[in-house]
């Protein structure tokens, strides 16, 4: 077999090893989120567990892509507490990637499979 058969061999399973979504956009995503009043503070939890928070100095949460929701629960002082839902949605890339390459075992297993939108708004009512 000659040497440019076994490369595009070779070339063809790493192919088959990595997920399109992990490679193109990453496991990890920013959501910016808007808040009204400005002076709501927001903490956000997956499966129970705190993995980030924002406020009106601070409003870009860096999350890892999973499949699970994101609940945000937020308050601000003469304000109704609220919890919100951030959904988590198949990626184009991650669908590509299950249909084709690795059938999305890679991507499944490090979230990038799955996107959440890129900005959400908050707005709480008043007490």
């Amino acid at each position: 077999m000659s040497k440019k058969i076994k490369g595009g061999l070779l070339f063809a399973m790493s192919l088959s090893l990595v997920g399109c979504a992990t490679i193109v956009e990453g496991t990890s995503q920013s959501i910016l989120v808007n808040l009204l009043p400005q002076e709501t503070s927001c903490v956000a939890f997956r499966d129970g567990i705190q993995i980030a928070s924002v406020s009106g100095t601070n409003r870009t949460m860096n999350v890892q892509k999973s499949r699970h929701d994101i609940i945000l629960r937020c308050s601000a002082p003469g304000y109704q507490t609220s919890d919100s839902k951030v959904e988590s949605s198949a990626s184009g890339w991650g669908v590509f990637g299950a249909l084709t390459l690795d059938l999305g075992v890679t991507d499944y297993a490090t979230g990038a499979l799955n996107k959440y939108p890129n900005s959400v708004t908050v707005a709480l009512v008043r007490q």
